[in-house]
């Protein structure tokens, strides 16, 4: 998913960070940045991870990790 920002910075650190159909920004002063979002990226290391699981009042399992 391609997402666009405005975006103000000072040093490293991140000011301001907000949508495009936002525009209080009119002096200029925000950067427009376009970057591409992939929420499933790293999932298939999570999935295969060690994962440690318990009972729980009456037999119920839980997910510990």
């Amino acid at each position: 998913m391609k997402v666009k920002l405005f975006t103000q910075w000072k040093g490293k650190n991140l000011v301001c960070c907000c949508p495009i159909d936002n525009r209080y920004c009119k002096d200029g002063v925000c950067e427009e940045v376009e970057f591409t979002l992939n929420p499933y990226d790293g999932i298939k290391d999570c999935m295969e991870g060690q994962h440690t699981y318990k009972r729980y009042k009456g037999g119920a399992m839980r997910q510990i990790k």
